[in-house]
């Protein structure tokens, strides 16, 4: 079970939590997506949680300074982080499950540039790995689709792409 409570003052918390008829587990400070994440474990785990934000609603502050990018490891293939890459696509894969009106796949584009020290190859070897682990197909755009109407790549073409 798990409760999130919205608390302006630390007056109104004290109150909250001596006069509730409730008793909780653990309670969480903070609805950010530490607090988010750390309640709903605790939840799905059994515990009876109590969360509080300071903001109307949680995550209020979290959502306004971040990418809000759920990425599935994809950079550390680079460095051999197989493990990692396919830990990472396990939560995405989790938080698409489980929260779909909040996670959604976008296409990710990867421009390659005569100027590039990662060749080709190498990228194209890399998106297919990750393809692999990640268990989607992958897509490659052909350099004759790249104009603004279809996928908006225009400006690649002044910046001499392979």
């Amino acid at each position: 079970m798990m409760c999130c409570v919205s608390v302006h003052a630390s007056t109104q918390l004290i109150t909250l939590i001596t006069m509730t008829e409730q008793e909780w587990d653990i309670i969480v400070i903070g609805a950010g997506i530490h607090g988010a994440g750390v309640a709903q474990v605790a939840a799905a785990h059994g515990y009876r949680v109590l969360l509080l934000e300071q903001c109307a609603s949680a995550a209020c502050a979290t959502s306004s300074k971040s990418s809000k990018l759920i990425h599935g490891g994809l950079r550390y293939l680079e460095t051999g982080q197989f493990a990692l890459v396919q830990e990472c696509l396990r939560e995405r894969k989790y938080l698409l499950r489980n929260a779909p009106h909040l996670v959604k796949l976008k296409p990710f584009y990867l421009p390659i540039y005569h100027s590039t020290t990662r060749r080709p190859w190498k990228i194209t070897a890399g998106m297919l790995l990750y393809s692999w682990f990640s268990g989607r197909s992958y897509h490659r755009v052909q350099k004759k689709d790249w104009t603004l109407g279809s996928w908006g790549f225009s400006v690649l073409k002044r910046h001499n792409p392979l």
